[in-house]
């Protein structure tokens, strides 16, 4: 079987890969084109139950829908940007996790940690939460 990945890099050469958006968008038209064959109906409410916990293989993983908030279970990766356009990745889940769209495990009084600078005095974080 051919992935999406195979077909993606034979097209656009091995060194390329989509971006995140690219990446996103692929995934739910995908979710929703399945959603629609397998509730066989464009009513919403079918829809919904049928994309609920159906299980795709991506390319960036397996990705289900959460039925209790519409939203994506997925792995999540954290990378910096480096000099060749590209992202090193430094950060990733050992498997999905459940979405939290509304941050309702978020610990706001934990605060993100502060880096402190070479000279002793603290930074604001470079990853801000707003709830």
């Amino acid at each position: 079987m051919i992935t999406s990945s195979r077909r993606w890099k034979a097209r656009y050469g091995e060194a390329s890969s989509p971006s995140v958006d690219g990446q996103s968008a692929y995934v739910a038209v995908y979710l929703l084109a399945r959603a629609l064959r397998r509730a066989g109906t464009s009513s919403i409410g079918e829809v919904r139950r049928a994309a609920a916990g159906y299980r795709y293989n991506s390319p960036q993983g397996p990705v289900w829908i959460d039925g209790d908030n519409n939203h994506c279970v997925l792995t999540p990766r954290l990378a910096v940007s480096n000099a060749h356009g590209q992202f090193d990745l430094f950060w990733e889940a050992d498997a999905p996790v459940k979405p939290d769209p509304y941050l309702t495990q978020l610990d706001v009084a934990a605060g993100p940690a502060r880096e402190t600078s070479r000279n002793g005095s603290s930074s604001a974080p470079h990853l801000r939460v707003v709830k």
